[in-house]
């Protein structure tokens, strides 16, 4: 009774808006790919990858697309498969979001996004966004970050058959295939598709451990991997204006959970099971003008098999079980009928629960979020103000019951120049908060259920320049910012080395500068020169206790200087691509001393690239070696990265 009278509530506070008045405006365009946000590539403020680019890089996963990122800081415990998160300017992965075709994905169990397992072969674009959205779900626009992710099967086309394949070989046993299909018409009228994803890995790659002057080479053990996707999608153009889309997902992943190399010890038999599904809806309408509406809803269930044959060595076994449940509902309202002023509300309601043999009791969480922003242009100035409301309400079967509820504000200010190129000069404030996961609050020997929600502040002035010409495009985005984390979320040890438990002891200070420069030079109409760079310098200090010997000390795993150069040439469809990545030395623990320290590393990869068309076929070979040098290296520590390693992909797709 109690979600039927809160469904009732939220659908009502939705929709709950006055009605615009009938003035002739023009309407912004929205396209029927719905969600596809970023209107012109040049002249947006967000770092972005698109399809083309993304197939260059040929990675793996989500994880390693982002690492292209300015601000971002990936962690990486391997390669295919391994566990990858990211912090975005010395922020948790807790505080971003991450939005896919318009939808979010909320993680009440972890708290974050795995992006290890996040495909990037149907991805058609991914961006990155930390200041203002109004079409994203109220989630987001709450969030302190955004990652927005578009996929092939999830928009509208006019070509009335649309094909895709692709196969990759790589090293350490990958073999990866994919496989998608879509139908429409040449009216753009509606859409229909499916595709399925399977790969496997062995993962028993080499690698080498300094341990002080000796050197110990050995074979990463327990590293097997193997996961299938698959799903369908559908979309509709409706006769008044605006479009209906549904999709549902899977994914089924089976792999083995290799441990840290600890004095040459690399001994483990660990094994994780996942099976996740979704069914997402969204509708979107423009039937009035100046007046646009979209309304979505999604239920998800997840499980999870953590299997420890030999815990602890001590000849027992560990079977610990994880079912996941969510709904969510949310609404969107924009009504920019006015000559240079436009509103919008959003609206969202996220419920879930968490069973487990390993979790106390079994709790249930309601998330509401509602927002109410304005937009304000005048001449140069654009001015954003924007206030989002959070209520959490949750109660677990043991009797723990707890409500919270928060404020967050959000402004942006930007000024325009334009004269033979674009210049935006703009400062934002945002304020965010995040809740704990299921796992802090309720895990055996770790939870604490007296945990209060993180809370971050941001303040950050950027600029966005951008000259185009006939032969030559420069963009250059640099950003300085300033946050504050308070009551940060963090395990300390308690009993012993393998008992821990989580305590809001933490608050820091994130002084920061990111830069992107992208460069693209066209020869003639044959041959064309690429530039790509991203650099981050993060100073990320504990500020929690003046008497605290981490006090002023770098946080753990957050690395001053990162960065990355990716260089290309093309001629017509064929090209090469050289890449390097790097990363400053890092600290295991905020205690900043010589025996925590994490090596420097700095990687490079190289590919070879051809193509050819064959009337409405598209044909596409790359070979990539990733790692060229053969660096030995380790992104956490003890935790050994792949070396040297080689991947063929070969591409088809009909379009017609």
């Amino acid at each position: 009774m109690r979600y039927s009278v809160l469904i009732l509530s939220f659908l009502c506070c939705s929709f709950s808006f006055a009605q615009p008045e009938e003035k002739e405006q023009t309407l912004p365009e929205v396209k029927h790919s719905s969600e596809w946000i970023r209107i012109k590539h040049l002249h947006e403020q967000m770092p972005s990858l698109t399809r083309n680019e993304i197939l260059e890089l040929q990675t793996e996963d989500a994880g390693q697309l982002l690492q292209r990122f300015p601000g971002i800081h990936v962690r990486s415990y391997g390669g295919l498969g391994g566990l990858k998160t990211i912090s975005v300017r010395g922020l948790g992965g807790q505080h971003t979001q991450l939005i896919v075709d318009g939808f979010s994905s909320p993680q009440d169990q972890t708290g974050q996004i795995n992006l290890g397992t996040v495909q990037t072969d149907n991805v058609e674009e991914i961006m990155l966004k930390s200041i203002h959205l109004n079409l994203v779900p109220a989630s987001a626009m709450s969030a302190g970050n955004v990652i927005i992710l578009n996929t092939f099967e999830n928009r509208f086309s006019y070509k009335k058959n649309e094909l895709r394949f692709s196969q990759r070989f790589g090293s350490f046993g990958q073999t990866d295939s994919y496989l998608a299909y879509k139908k429409g018409d040449s009216l753009n009228r509606y859409f229909v598709s499916g595709f399925g994803k399977f790969r496997q890995s062995h993962g028993l790659y080499p690698y080498t451990v300094v341990n002080g002057s000796h050197l110990h080479q050995g074979i990463r053990n327990n590293n097997h991997y193997i996961d299938l996707n698959a799903g369908a999608a559908a979309g509709l153009v409706l006769k008044k204006g605006g479009n209906i889309t549904m999709n549902y997902r899977r994914t089924v992943i089976q792999q083995e959970l290799p441990g840290p190399v600890v004095l040459y010890y690399d001994h483990s038999d660990e094994t994780l099971a996942q099976d996740n599904q979704t069914f997402q809806l969204k509708i979107n309408s423009n039937f009035r003008k100046g007046f646009y509406v979209k309304g979505f809803a999604a239920a998800r269930t997840g499980k999870m098999i953590y299997h420890d044959p030999s815990y602890f060595n001590l000849g027992m076994e560990r079977i610990s079980n994880f079912t996941n449940q969510g709904l969510v509902l949310g609404a969107n309202a924009v009504y920019s009928g006015f000559e240079r002023f436009s509103l919008y509300l959003a609206s969202e309601q996220q419920m879930s629960r968490l069973e487990s043999n390993e979790i106390l009791g079994t709790p249930h969480r309601q998330h509401h979020f509602s927002v109410a922003g304005s937009k304000y242009e005048f001449h140069k100035l654009r001015v954003i103000t924007q206030v989002s409301y959070q209520y959490i309400a949750e109660h677990n079967t043991l009797g723990q019951t707890f409500q919270k509820q928060r404020l967050n504000p959000f402004v942006e200010l930007t000024l325009t120049k334009i004269k033979h190129k674009e210049m935006n000069i703009g400062v934002a404030y945002r304020s965010s908060f995040r809740m704990p996961s299921f796992n802090e609050l309720y895990y055996n020997n770790i939870g604490n259920t007296a945990l209060a929600p993180e809370r971050a502040e941001q303040i950050s002035l950027f600029t966005d320049l951008v000259i185009e010409k006939k032969r030559f495009d420069w963009i250059l985005r640099p950003t300085v910012y300033f946050n504050q984390v308070k009551d940060k979320i963090i395990a300390v040890p308690s009993q012993n080395l393998f008992v821990w438990s989580m305590q809001n002891v933490g608050f820091s200070h994130i002084k920061g500068f990111d830069i992107q420069w992208i460069t693209s030079i066209k020869l003639n109409e044959k041959n064309k020169i690429g530039f790509l760079s991203n650099y981050t310098f993060q100073h990320a200090t504990d500020q929690s206790d003046p008497t605290s010997p981490t006090y002023g000390h770098q946080l753990a795993y957050i690395p001053k200087h990162n960065g990355s150069i990716d260089l290309s040439y093309h001629y017509r469809k064929h090209g090469i691509r050289l890449g390097v990545f790097a990363n400053s030395l890092r600290y295991a623990l905020n205690e900043n001393t010589p025996g925590n320290e994490v090596g420097a590393f700095a990687l490079l990869d190289a590919s070879v690239f051809t193509g050819f068309d064959f009337r409405s076929h598209q044909f596409r070979v790359q070979f990539s070696c990733k790692n060229a040098l053969n660096s030995s290296y380790a992104v956490i520590r003890n935790y050994v990265m792949p070396g040297r390693n080689y991947l063929i992909t070969l591409n088809y797709e009909i379009a017609k």
